[in-house]
């Protein structure tokens, strides 16, 4: 089913040039402008050798934050990771229970893009949490 949204959500955005920002507690972007975040480490839990994040914008999708990482894998071999999202409010408190872990493939020596969209409305910040695939 994540593949199946995944999919889609790449038809959906496509926002003028973004808007440089230092991660903050609103993440959620207009309609018509995505945010990218300057320092993405900070909005990453966990590492993954020969990983690397590029790229991570935010922006929305039906009024619910949507979150793009742009992920390059320089190994010579095709890795699989696992991720998933913690959602936050304003406040920093999590706004859903943790959705489960998702596998995502990165071919060798390529960039791959991960969208992924907060389950309900309230959410405005979040944790991406990335580990290895065993």
């Amino acid at each position: 089913m994540t593949g199946g949204v995944l999919g889609l959500l790449a038809c959906h955005l496509s926002p003028s040039p973004a808007t440089r920002i230092a991660a903050s507690t609103d993440l959620r972007a207009t309609s018509m402008h995505a945010l990218l975040i300057t320092s993405p480490q900070q909005k990453i839990s966990g590492q993954i050798p020969y990983l690397a994040i590029q790229k991570l914008i935010t922006g929305q999708q039906a009024r619910h934050l949507l979150v793009q990482a742009q992920l390059f894998n320089s190994s010579g071999a095709r890795q699989l990771i696992d991720y998933r999202v913690r959602w936050l409010d304003t406040n920093g408190i999590q706004v859903d229970t943790y959705m489960p872990w998702q596998v995502f493939s990165v071919e060798a020596r390529q960039s791959a893009v991960l969208k992924v969209v907060a389950p309900n409305m309230q959410a405005r910040d979040f944790v991406l949490e990335l580990k290895r695939h065993d």
